[in-house]
């Protein structure tokens, strides 16, 4: 994988699996040391290659403005408080494009498991209705 922001080349591994990540695309993940090696922290989110596409400018924008406020700052600082930002641009995205944000909620997604589970999901909301 390739750092989003600073372009370092990292091999990290996960348990979970790719699921419907895509080469190019923008796996939204914390990176922690575990022995030897690099692992996810959480299973990753991702947002696929071509809903990345401005992200990179509206980041340095904010953290232009986030600087002209706090010049001391580390990358490490305005991550904290902006990392929402990603986020959003995601959900924007997803609006946008017209799918679900989270594909797994999607019931009209190809594989019967999921589908399942969300319809089960469902039935539960409607009974506590």
């Amino acid at each position: 994988m390739r750092d989003f922001f600073t372009g370092e080349e990292i091999v990290a591994t996960t348990a979970a699996g790719s699921g419907e990540a895509q080469k190019g695309d923008l796996i939204l993940t914390r990176i922690v040391p575990a022995g030897d090696e690099l692992i996810f922290s959480t299973v990753g989110a991702y947002i696929p290659e071509d809903e990345i596409v401005d992200l990179s400018e509206k980041m340095a924008a904010a953290k232009e403005a986030y600087l002209e406020e706090h010049p001391e700052a580390s990358d490490n600082e305005f991550m904290r408080r902006h990392s929402h930002l990603i986020i959003h641009h995601a959900l924007d995205q997803s609006v946008e494009k017209g799918r679900f944000a989270v594909s797994r909620l999607d019931p009209t997604r190809i594989d019967k498991a999921v589908r399942r589970s969300v319809k089960k999901a469902v039935k539960k909301v409607r009974r506590r209705k």
